[in-house]
């Protein structure tokens, strides 16, 4: 049977140019008590062929075949209840090679195939009157320009697309399998450095993450070396976060605790100041939805996309066409195009981030 998705736009799904299918609405949520459904019409755009429609109580299921590769089609059923309601569902179905193209969806574009779909439809199609042709390339390769221009995006503007755990480099392996089974998207990074300033001054259990902006923190431990080895944990209640930022603040939430920070103060640290690698945290980072919150990073990475394709196009500056004896110049200068997107990163970087600010002069 095939598998059914739902978006923004309502029911949509994939089929294989050379599969034979069964595709099944339920009704259950439609159909009253005491109603059931009569009949059930199925109808689809041409090139598709529909065969053995059939009803099993409130399912109503039909077998499709053939279609275009990288086209779209509507298939609708419209049933009919023993009272005589009337009513309709539409599937979107879009007909692929799987083996053209096995790349999967990603943080921005969980649905790969709509996002190539419509960056043939909407971002080749304007280029088209520069430069390509909306039908020159293939939907694999469409995918991978988008899968590079997002990772490249990702890379600049120094964030995760998704929610993203964060764990230590020297995490346990069970820990690592435990995430991989779940399905739980992480990554590692470097413990960081306790100083003997930690819990003084004005930046008293004061930590920035290297990764933001934060969603939650998991935990935050002291690893405390040998000879002394032990794990002390900071209790929930004491975190305090500036989750755009990065910004942790350990506030002690009880006026007694016990900790053995000054005893490893005197016995580690001894004429030093700093212990590397000591504090880790288990946090989650990255933004939870980007299609909600930053829509024009999707819009910015199709625009990295489409560059990307102009580039390998190796396109001349300016060159001209004729037709009916009329000539028309035309130019196509990457390097603006380029620069634009260099300026919408900019601005995403501050709007994620916060504005950059540095010093000039000389003490």
């Amino acid at each position: 049977m095939g598998d059914l998705k739902k978006d923004a736009s309502g029911l949509w799904a994939e089929q294989d140019k050379d599969s034979f299918l069964d595709w099944t609405l339920d009704w259950t949520n439609w159909v009253a008590p005491g109603d059931g459904i009569a009949s059930s019409v199925w109808e689809a755009d041409p090139d598709l062929t529909l065969s053995s429609a059939s009803i099993s109580g409130e399912f109503t299921t039909v077998w499709v075949q053939g279609g275009s590769v990288g086209k779209w089609y509507a298939l609708t059923n419209t049933v009919t209840s023993t009272i005589g309601r009337v009513d309709q569902q539409t599937i979107r179905l879009l007909i692929i090679d799987e083996n053209e193209s096995g790349i999967s969806g990603s943080a921005l574009f969980p649905n790969i195939a709509a996002a190539v779909d419509e960056l043939r439809r909407d971002q080749i199609r304007i280029a088209s009157q520069y430069a390509l042709s909306a039908g020159d390339v293939s939907n694999a390769y469409l995918a991978g320009k988008l899968m590079a221009a997002e990772a490249d995006a990702a890379r600049q503007l120094r964030i995760f697309f998704r929610p993203t755990v964060m764990i230590p480099d020297d995490a346990p392996q069970s820990e690592i399998d435990a995430l991989e089974s779940a399905g739980t998207h992480y990554a590692q990074e470097a413990a960081y450095d306790y100083d003997s300033a930690f819990f003084q001054g004005e930046r008293w259990g004061y930590l920035v993450t290297k990764e933001k902006p934060i969603i939650s923190v998991q935990s935050i431990t002291f690893n405390y070396p040998s000879p002394a080895t032990q794990v002390w944990s900071i209790p929930d209640t004491w975190i305090r976060l500036d989750k755009k930022y990065g910004h942790i603040r350990l506030i002690p939430a009880s006026q007694s605790f016990s900790a053995p920070l000054s005893a490893f103060i005197m016995q580690a640290l001894g004429g030093g100041r700093t212990v590397p690698f000591m504090i880790q945290i288990r946090y989650t980072a990255g933004l939870s939805n980007p299609g909600r919150d930053y829509p024009d990073i999707i819009d910015l990475v199709k625009k990295m996309a489409i560059l990307r394709i102009l580039q390998d196009s190796f396109l001349p500056q300016s060159g001209s066409i004729s037709s009916d004896g009329l000539s028309q110049s035309m130019s196509m200068d990457v390097q603006k195009w380029h620069d634009g997107i260099e300026d919408k990163l900019s601005d995403l970087r501050d709007a994620i981030h916060g504005p950059r600010v540095a010093f000039l002069g000389s003490v």
